[in-house]
């Protein structure tokens, strides 16, 4: 693109003649009269300029030898943002464009960039050139809290109309400020944003803390004097269903209470305080008529081993039911054991007339085997070891 370079051009621009009647190009027609239409000076000029100045709007210099810098005239503009200037106030905005907007040309669409000079505070509203207020929504298709317009950030607003949204009427849609909070829907699956109302919450006594996942967690306190059912109310009612109750007693007395829940429903549930019992950390005096004795932990511990009982962390832990049959096993065991070996100190003559050349007398059979387990069992640990149906010994023992 380059101006007329003739000759005869003009090195100024000439004063152009009055406007006239505006129409279209004509050929003319002889046989009728008509002229054609002239090409003056004034129309030339004119579109010369016209495209001219895109050219070097866009940054270009005019060259007399490339044919396309409108193009790239138009192209380079079309990646320019014009930003307004903020001439409202904190939560009523305001901008005067260069070719004001009109009701006909403020429509859905339009999108408007604005450098903002006053941080809203609260719910705000949008104004372009003079024309009616219309509400900024976020993202989330809800008005505007506080601090989502930060100072000299700026923010993209978009006309639009969306049913449900507003009543139905027009609103500004902030895409995004520098600075400046970002609305977001509530999230619903594992890459979406989550905002914080997702988050809600009530730190108090009796409270309660909302997760983004849906789980609600909630606390609470209930004072009873004496064994009783209370009917206790949750902060917030439930929205789906009750996963889990608990409660546990404290007082500063020195008396525990048991405690127990039941009956939990979607905005309460019922707490039931049992009787109570009394402890106490200083040593006591020995009633009378009862003998006390004193024993360390450390016979403590090997009296109730002996038991199978253990203390772990402090609690003290029955044995398990494998535990219990073991040592009800042993303990038969060892009762036996004990009951043969008196047996056996009290019967050396019968274990010698029990055998005659190695034959066992039949009547004293029975007292044989019964030694006789009670010696391999004694050695060998095991009293299911199987016993000889003849002995073995030596004649003439």
């Amino acid at each position: 693109m380059f101006q007329v370079d003739q000759p005869t051009a003009a090195a100024s621009l000439p004063a152009p003649a009055a406007a006239g009647t505006q129409g279209y190009f004509t050929n003319g027609n002889p046989a009728t009269g008509v002229a054609a239409t002239i090409l003056d000076a004034d129309f030339m000029n004119m579109v010369m300029l016209e495209l001219s100045n895109v050219v070097t709007g866009a940054g270009l210099t005019l060259s007399k030898t490339t044919y396309n810098q409108v193009l790239s005239a138009i192209k380079r503009i079309g990646q320019n943002t014009v930003v307004l200037a903020d001439t409202g106030a904190a939560n009523a905005y305001a901008a005067i464009n260069a070719t004001p907007l009109v009701a006909g040309t403020w429509v859905d669409g339009v999108v408007q960039a604005v450098k903002i000079a006053h941080a809203n505070t609260g719910a705000s509203t949008y104004a372009p050139d003079g024309l009616p207020a219309i509400p900024i929504y976020g993202l989330g298709l809800q008005p505007l809290q506080g601090s989502e317009l930060a100072l000299n950030g700026t923010a993209i607003l978009m006309r639009t109309t969306i049913a449900g949204v507003n009543s139905g009427n027009p609103i500004c849609v902030l895409m995004e400020c520098a600075g400046g909070a970002q609305q977001v829907v509530v999230g619903s699956q594992s890459n979406h944003a989550v905002n914080l109302g997702q988050f809600g919450n009530s730190l108090i006594g009796n409270g309660y803390q909302k997760l983004a996942g849906g789980l609600i967690l909630q606390w609470g306190s209930v004072t009873q004097s004496s064994a009783q059912n209370v009917g206790v109310t949750f902060p917030i009612a439930f929205p789906n269903s009750v996963l889990n109750t608990g409660v546990s007693s404290s007082n500063s007395t020195g008396t525990n209470n048991g405690a127990s829940t039941y009956g939990p429903g979607l905005g309460g549930m019922s707490v039931a305080l049992n009787g109570n019992y009394s402890f106490t950390c200083d040593d006591s005096p020995v009633p009378n008529g009862v003998t006390a004795i004193e024993i360390t932990d450390a016979q403590w511990q090997s009296c109730i081993s002996e038991i199978g009982y253990s203390v772990r962390d402090g609690v003290l832990v029955a044995p398990t039911e494998s535990e219990v049959s073991k040592r009800q096993a042993a303990g038969a065991w060892s009762s036996y054991q004990a009951s043969a070996k008196t047996e056996l100190d009290s019967s050396d003559l019968t274990i010698l007339r029990c055998y005659e050349n190695g034959i066992p007398v039949p009547s004293e059979w029975a007292t044989y085997r019964k030694l006789l387990r009670a010696v391999i069992g004694a050695a060998s640990g095991d009293p299911t070891q199987p016993l000889p149906m003849r002995p073995q010994f030596p004649a003439g023992t």
